[in-house]
């Protein structure tokens, strides 16, 4: 049981279902890690060893020595003692005595990633023991891309933008359509777009090197410029009226982001509308259908196994067993400096586009004189 829970150290991911809050999802999670470790084949006790002190046989003096006014001998008034050691059970390491060996809380310090509301349902990423919790830190520090499909409700509205909330607003939706949906989630998209590279400037090598890279480079500079959430892509996957799906790929998002979002699409289509269910299917490199797993599959092999998805997916956030300095947790991430804003001075930029200048001439008059 000991080398088991030596090995859950890591980053676990796994589905969490709606109406949950993510706390208490992993504290089942973790009672049932407990129990199969408490249920486990234990280790040999250590035994106990304890020195027993005995007197040995005294020495009885001859007839002789015990005669009137003769000396006693000493011998006959001391007493030897024997030590014997002897190997017992340690009764403190029993179960029965000390309790369970593995207890929720003592035995699996754990943090969530990034965590879920309450009636959301998806992906969620959840760090068990000391490494565990340094890796779910430095994931979120990554901000990692995610992807949710959103299931909404067009014709009411309600005071918080769910499904659980009081009614306030109703309005008609016959009226909509799939096109109009697909033309103001392109506005939509596009409007977010344009934040995110807000960092960079037009017609630029850099600017066409992060457009044609991953993403990594446009979001550092988005960094910078939009401290709020963003809208990477947008589309209309499923279309029920007067129900409707929406997948998000969306940045430094907030749980109410969603929310308004959606009111906010059944606003520009001349409606309204309301989130019915919303689902995590991506959390950065980590997908709902190969490598979360639910609450009641959760088992020591399987929970094993799934801890090993962080080190393939992601090497360079790996730790270690030793202890990461402070610095490196609270340190910023620097930023690349090619996507540094333009110079806001104008006669930094006149200095720039002189120098320009000047070195086209001495190119041009290089080449008359080879020619």
């Amino acid at each position: 049981s000991s080398q088991l829970y030596r090995k859950l150290n890591g980053v676990l991911c796994i589905y969490k279902p709606p109406h949950v809050s993510p706390r208490q999802c992993v504290n089942g999670i973790v009672q049932q890690l407990c129990d199969s470790l408490n249920d486990g084949p234990f280790e040999p006790t250590r035994p106990f060893t304890e020195v027993i002190r005995q007197p040995a046989a005294i020495e009885q003096p001859s007839h002789e020595q015990t005669q009137i006014g003769s000396p006693a001998s000493p011998a006959a008034s001391v007493e030897s003692i024997s030590h014997r050691l002897v190997a017992r059970p340690d009764l403190r390491s029993l179960s029965q005595v000390a309790g369970p060996a593995f207890v929720p809380g003592s035995s699996f310090p754990f943090t969530v990633a990034d965590p879920l509301s309450d009636w959301c349902s998806g992906v969620q990423l959840v760090g068990l023991g000391r490494r565990g919790i340094i890796a779910c830190e430095l994931l979120e520090r990554q901000r990692l891309l995610k992807v949710y499909r959103v299931r909404a409700v067009l014709g009411r509205a309600t005071h918080d933008c769910t499904g659980d909330g009081t009614i306030v607003l109703r309005t008609t939706w016959r009226h909509v359509t799939p096109a109009m949906l697909e033309r103001v989630c392109t506005v939509v998209e596009a409007g977010y777009k344009r934040q995110l590279l807000a960092g960079l400037r037009n017609n630029t090598r850099a600017a066409y090197a992060a457009l044609a890279a991953e993403g990594g480079s446009v979001h550092r500079a988005a960094r910078q410029h939009l401290g709020g959430p963003s809208v990477y892509a947008m589309r209309l996957v499923a279309w029920d009226p007067p129900g409707f799906e929406l997948e998000f790929h969306v940045l430094h998002e907030t749980p109410g982001f969603l929310l308004e979002l959606v009111a906010d699409v059944g606003t520009r289509v001349k409606s309204s509308a309301f989130c019915a269910r919303i689902r995590r299917l991506r959390h950065g490199p980590f997908s709902a259908a190969k490598h979360s797993l639910l609450p009641e599959e959760v088992t020591l092999n399987s929970a094993i196994s799934n801890l090993s998805w962080l080190p393939r997916l992601m090497p360079k956030l790996v730790v270690g067993d030793e202890e990461l300095p402070e610095a490196v947790l609270t340190a910023a991430e620097p930023l690349d400096s090619s996507l540094k804003p333009a110079p806001s001075n104008k006669k930094q930029r006149r200095k720039k586009s002189r120098a320009a200048v000047e070195l086209n001439e001495t190119t041009t008059e290089s080449l008359k004189m080879s020619d």
